[in-house]
Order: C-alpha cells, then structure tokens, then sequence
C-alpha cells in the first residue's frame, strides 16, 4: 500500500509540476524594453483623420482611442488591465508579422483599417494600412492579426 501511495503521489507531482504555470515565463515580454510598447489596431478615415481604434501598452493596459479628426487630440476611453499572456502573445504576434511583411500600405478613399507598433525606447515605429472592403492577398496577414486583436475587445466595449 505505501508503494502504490508513493508512487500515486509521484504521479501526481509530476503532473502538477508540467502544468503549473511559471510566472517568469508567462510575463517574459513584460521587460523595461517593451515598457514604452503600444500596438493599436482600428478604422480611419484617410480624408478626415478620424480614427476608431483600441490599444494596449507595454505596461498590459487597454483602451478605446478616439480622434475626432487629424488636428484633434487623441482620447483614450475605458482603460482595462489586459493578462500579461495576451499582451505577450499579441505583441508578439504583431511583431513577428511586421517582421514578415514590412510594409503594406493600400488605404480605401474613405475608410482605412491598420495596425500600429511604437516604442519610444527602441525608436521604433511601423503601421500597416489596408482597405478593409477588399480582402486582398497582401493584407492577408494583417487581417488575421486584426480580427486575432479584436478578440480581446468585449462586445459590448466595440465601437
């Protein structure tokens, strides 16, 4: 009987210690470099600069951002606490596809859909910009990261 307890419990820490989550890895991207991240993804308009978006930053915080017009200041609405394994996955889903396609910038007469990355302390900066009427094959992957991002958005918090 003790040699089955013994190794029940054996079984047991072994299986506890594979799925346990380690902090250190869930929060990995959460560093000083990406503190002054922000990915931002949303609708605009190209005549007018009024923007629809969302955005989280590199200190795991979402929000609504509104710009009236392209001289209006931008507003930011509803700022929420996002899960540091969202912020980790999206940023790097984001980057690895800046990474991928480096450049795609193909807006509609009225309306445009992008994607954004900045961070002041790498002095980094790339938008991907796209019609959203046509699906076409060059912004193919910025659409799947933008419906993977709208995810994250509540229903009831979309504008």
């Amino acid at each position: 009987m003790q040699k089955f307890s013994t190794t029940c419990f054996a079984v047991i820490a072994i299986f506890a210690s594979c799925s346990t989550p380690d902090p250190a890895k869930k929060a990995a991207c959460m560093n000083e470099r990406n503190r002054e991240s922000i990915i931002r993804w949303g609708d605009f308009n190209p005549k007018t600069g009024a923007t629809k978006a969302y955005q989280f930053t590199g200190t795991a915080i979402r929000a609504k951002y509104l710009r009236e017009n392209s001289t209006s200041d931008a507003i930011l609405r509803q700022e929420q606490p996002m899960t540091t394994e969202n912020f980790c996955k999206y940023l790097s889903l984001t980057l690895r596809t800046f990474d991928t396609i480096q450049t795609l910038h193909a807006p509609g007469a009225d309306q445009a859909r992008f994607i954004e990355y900045t961070n002041s302390i790498t002095n980094t900066s790339a938008r991907a910009i796209w019609n959203p009427i046509y699906q076409t094959y060059g912004s193919k992957e910025f659409r799947a990261v933008y419906d993977s991002l709208m995810t994250i958005i509540p229903n009831d918090e979309r504008w």
